[in-house]
Order: structure tokens, then sequence, then C-alpha cells
């Protein structure tokens, strides 16, 4: 499943927009749901990964255009919020990007190849595969800018 992030934020009203233009949110690696730091990590395969802090509100370097930057997995908390403040903020966020609407679930057939830009755009494995089936996946991840 994909989330169109540019559509999620230019859906939101004016005051929302406002109210998150100069917020920023915590990112970490290996975070639960609630934002607490899940088990620990096989640094040699995963590295060691600190917590940073992006904008709630990225501009696209090539497009210029603004989305949401926050996804269900890795954000785990808003600057100057409390954890609570944070964490409702973001449910509200991630529960209005997750909408049909912004969704694109991909149906797979053999042979597909899709690449996607996660500067804008969240994705999830929707998991309704047969778990005993193969499948191959590869990765490719290009080092990129800092998001502003």
């Amino acid at each position: 499943m994909f989330c169109n992030m540019y559509d999620a934020y230019a859906a939101l009203d004016d005051a929302s927009r406002a109210h998150l233009a100069e917020r920023y949110a915590l990112h970490g690696y290996n975070r639960g749901p609630d934002g607490d730091a899940g088990p620990p990590l096989d640094e040699e395969k995963h590295g060691n990964w600190a917590a940073v802090q992006h904008p709630l509100i990225r501009k696209h370097p090539d497009t210029g255009r603004p989305a949401l930057y926050v996804n269900r997995i890795h954000t785990f908390g808003i600057t100057g919020m409390t954890r609570h403040e944070g964490r409702r903020l973001l449910n509200d966020l991630l529960d209005h990007a997750t909408q049909e609407r912004f969704v694109h679930y991909h149906r797979w057939e053999v042979g597909d190849v899709v690449v996607w830009d996660q500067r804008c755009l969240m994705h999830k494995s929707a998991g309704d595969y047969p778990h005993e089936q193969r499948r191959l996946l590869m990765r490719v991840k290009i080092a990129g800018d800092r998001p502003n």
C-alpha cells in the first residue's frame, strides 16, 4: 500500500497546515507503535541509529511541493509537545494520510517492479499474501538529502 503524502498534505485545511508548518517530528529506526524503543538490533546488520528530528512538512528538493513526512513505524514524537499530545497529533495525521482517497493498493503480479520516492510517499506491506509463498524482494536505497 502506498500513501500519497503530497495529496494528504494538500487536503489539510489552512489552519492545520499553519499549525504544522514549524513543527518537527522525532524519527527512530527501531520504535514500537507507542514510541518506545523495540528489542535491541543486531548492530552489525542494522547499524546503530540515533533518533533524529525532521520537519512534519517536507518540501521535496526537486518539485518544491510540500508533503507530510510521518509514518507509523519510525515517527514517535513531536518536539515541543508532551508524549501524549505528540502521539495524538501523529495518530490524527496518520489516520488522515491513510484514508482510502490517498492510498494506492498495488495488486502484485509476477515480474512487477515498483519504484517509489520516500520523500513524498508512505508505504506498508498489506500482509495479505500466503505466508508460505516465496517472495523475492530487492531493495536499493540512494543517499539523498536531509529533509527540509
